[in-house]
């Protein structure tokens, strides 16, 4: 069985200089509370950066 914080996924896009869609952050949820093969609480979005994100 898959372990259910593996099957999580979180992808975060933005632009770049150019004004191209780029991909920013391809990954796992940011912070995880309970029992990974049974579920739990997963924080997905996190809103700690003051401006804009530089890739």
């Amino acid at each position: 069985m898959t372990n259910f914080r593996d099957a999580m996924r979180r992808v975060i896009t933005g632009d770049n200089a150019a004004g191209q869609s780029v991909i920013i952050l391809d990954g796992g949820p940011s912070v995880f509370a309970g029992d990974p093969d049974l579920g739990g609480l997963f924080e997905i979005w996190e809103d700690s950066a003051s401006g804009p994100l530089n890739p």
